[in-house]
C-alpha cells in the first residue's frame, strides 16, 4: 500500500468532476481556486495511478448535530 500525505490547502467541492477520486462527503459545496488547481494536478495524478484521494470526509447529516 502506498499513501501520499500532504496539506494540500485546497476546498475541493462536491462538484461533479470529483467525485470518481473525491467521493461525496465533502465539507465544501464548492471549490476554490487551490481546489480547482487541486484536481488539475492531485486528482488527475491519482486517477491516473487507480488511486482515490481522502481527505477528513464528515457526512454532512453528522455536522447538522
Amino acid at each position: 500500500m502506498k499513501i501520499l500525505l500532504g496539506d494540500f490547502n485546497a476546498k475541493v467541492g462536491r462538484e461533479d468532476i470529483f467525485k470518481p477520486t473525491i467521493g461525496n462527503e465533502s465539507l465544501h459545496k464548492i471549490s476554490d481556486d487551490h481546489g480547482r488547481d487541486f484536481d488539475d494536478i492531485v486528482a488527475d495524478f491519482a486517477t491516473s495511478k487507480n488511486l482515490m484521494v481522502k481527505s477528513d470526509q464528515i457526512p454532512a447529516e453528522l455536522l447538522q448535530a
